[in-house]
């Protein structure tokens, strides 16, 4: 029997956990995050954590903003003039 090979397609910025099996033809989309020790048989949306055999959705995976100026201190902001 002759093999058939498909494609995994992963997108940009995309974590893939240790161990982490993706099945032939999944497409893993831009800033997906798979967990260590899943099994992903389907798509994974772009900008999801999933886990778990089979992976499922855990939570959206959102992108850390930069902190604003003064923010981790906790001064206050500088007043600009109008």
């Amino acid at each position: 029997m002759p093999l058939i090979r498909s494609p995994i397609t992963l997108g940009d910025d995309v974590w893939i956990g240790a161990d982490a099996f993706v099945g032939p033809g999944v497409r893993v989309e831009r800033l997906a995050v798979v967990g260590a020790r899943s099994s992903v048989y389907k798509d994974v949306e772009a900008n999801w954590v999933v886990g778990g055999n089979p992976a499922r959705k855990i939570k959206p995976r959102i992108p850390a903003e930069p902190p604003t100026p003064g923010s981790e201190t906790g001064e206050p902001q500088p007043q600009t003039e109008a």
